[in-house]
């Protein structure tokens, strides 16, 4: 049986590394302080043991892959180089390292079925903990959420300042017991809208992937770059789960000092008296 390499023992001590991934994820970065400037091709990687790695094409190598790669399909890739990332940069994952890959690197696509590695996989953050982020400290850390789509507003058609016609739309991601405030840009806020009009399922379970932290008039939000993509009522089973907590009014109850949570069934007024006693002692 061939061997390959997990993504979680990758590291910077060879260049002959051999792994076998599903590209979950494809995104151009650019850079829009040098007149969108191209910077290159991103790739999320997912292996058979539910692990993520970001793999980075720098601009001089892009041609040389071509459209190899496609969303979905599964590829062997032998040799390329570990790297850590830049101060500053933009990370999908919770890892300090990513892949590089060169002329060098080999690739071959996985023709058959590959039923060991997951179609998708998150590393969701708590809702309730982002309210403890700052945009100073946190900007460059992209978010996966989960939770019920609340407070939806109409999507907004606006020309702004430099006269450039933009779309946004706004709404709540609650999980029960905390929410974070949405506000999504231009097509990814209409094929979002779009999309929410025509869910059938209720309530709507919405994941977003790499979410990215902002501010506006000191309230944080969770807004769209291009490694961002949504999930309406996916087949997931967090999705499930957070259904499941929604309809039977599940709520996650956080004690001071204790790393794990209690899920609790609350009336919702009792839970509203939780809240408000919190926001007292939080004052």
């Amino acid at each position: 049986m061939e061997r390959f390499d997990s993504l979680r023992a990758l590291n910077n001590s060879k260049f002959d590394w051999k792994i076998k991934a599903r590209v979950i994820r494809i995104w151009d970065s650019y850079n829009v302080k040098e007149d969108n400037k191209f910077k290159g091709r991103n790739l999320l990687l997912l292996d058979d043991k539910h692990c993520r790695i970001h793999a980075f094409i720098w601009p001089n190598n892009v041609q040389h892959f071509g459209d190899k790669f496609v969303e979905g399909k599964v590829y062997i890739i032998k040799n390329f180089e570990v790297k850590k990332y830049f101060e500053g940069s933009i990370r999908c994952i919770r890892n300090d390292k990513q892949i590089w890959l060169s002329r060098r690197t080999d690739v071959t696509v996985v023709n058959k079925p590959e039923k060991m590695i997951r179609e998708n996989e998150f590393s969701f953050f708590d809702i309730g903990e982002i309210k403890g982020l700052s945009v100073k400290n946190d900007q460059y850390q992209l978010l996966d959420l989960i939770g019920e789509v609340k407070k939806l507003e109409p999507l907004d058609n606006f020309v702004n300042r430099k006269n450039k016609e933009q779309y946004s739309l706004r709404f709540e991601l609650s999980d029960g017991s905390s929410f974070a405030k949405i506000s999504f840009w231009d097509e990814f806020a209409v094929s979002l809208d779009a999309v929410l009009k025509k869910a059938v399922e209720k309530p709507v379970i919405l994941i977003v992937a790499s979410g990215r932290l902002t501010e506006f008039k000191e309230e944080l939000y969770i807004s769209n770059v291009a490694a961002t993509r949504f999930f309406v009522n996916y087949s997931h089973h967090s999705v499930i789960q957070m259904r499941h907590r929604s309809v039977n009014k599940l709520y996650l109850v956080r004690i001071n000092d204790f790393s794990s949570v209690l899920l609790l069934k609350i009336p919702a007024e009792v839970l509203q008296l939780f809240c408000k006693i919190g926001r007292l002692l939080d004052q």
